[in-house]
């Protein structure tokens, strides 16, 4: 059996990792980069600083592998460690007092199935609107309201779990859970 085909579990990876086998390792980023570019983006909204925190957890992955326990899933803590360097990278951003994050253009096309033309630019036009304005919102967030937000709404995860995640008591997540939704309601409505 190879050491990239997808059905080894994430626990025969990180065995392999430590024993030198290089593919294991990269199967190991083949199956995760993606999940933490995305949670790493959409934590920060910058692109370029997602990809600089996708690459450090990952090299934090390699310097972890002797003493890691091998889980079935590395996903748990690879999250743990992309969210704590996100919330890092924005408490360090705001401390400098760095100019709030552009929104970056999200895709918002797509086909809306419009009888002519000119409704569907309208459409298209309409929705990077509302996409733009949660985007903006999702950046007006705290950051730990932004990663209860991802956690739950991306990861699907429970409010317990995301307690335990971001060491809160889950009656704070809860909080920030509805104080998020609240504020993203307001967004998508186009009040301000």
């Amino acid at each position: 059996m190879s050491v990239s085909e997808p059905v080894l579990p994430d626990r025969d990876l990180v065995l392999l990792c430590r024993d030198g086998a290089e593919n294991a390792y990269r199967a190991l980023l083949d199956r995760h980069y993606v999940y933490v570019l995305k949670l790493c983006w959409r934590m920060t909204g910058v692109r370029d600083e997602a990809m600089d925190l996708t690459q450090e957890v990952f090299t934090r992955l390699i310097t972890s592998l002797p003493r890691l326990q091998p889980q079935p899933s590395l996903r748990p803590w690879l999250r743990r460690v992309a969210l704590n360097l996100c919330l890092s990278a924005l408490s360090a951003r705001r401390r400098i007092g760095q100019a709030e994050v552009c929104v970056n253009g999200q895709d918002g096309d797509g086909e809306f199935g419009a009888r002519d033309r000119v409704d569907q630019v309208a459409q298209a036009v309409m929705a990077r609107e509302r996409l733009s304005r949660v985007a903006a919102a999702m950046q007006s967030l705290s950051p730990v309201q932004r990663a209860v937000v991802i956690l739950k709404a991306v990861d699907g995860l429970s409010h317990g779990h995301i307690a335990r995640i971001l060491d809160l008591p889950q009656g704070t997540v809860k909080s920030h859970l509805s104080r998020a939704r609240t504020r993203l309601r307001h967004a998508t409505s186009g009040g301000e």
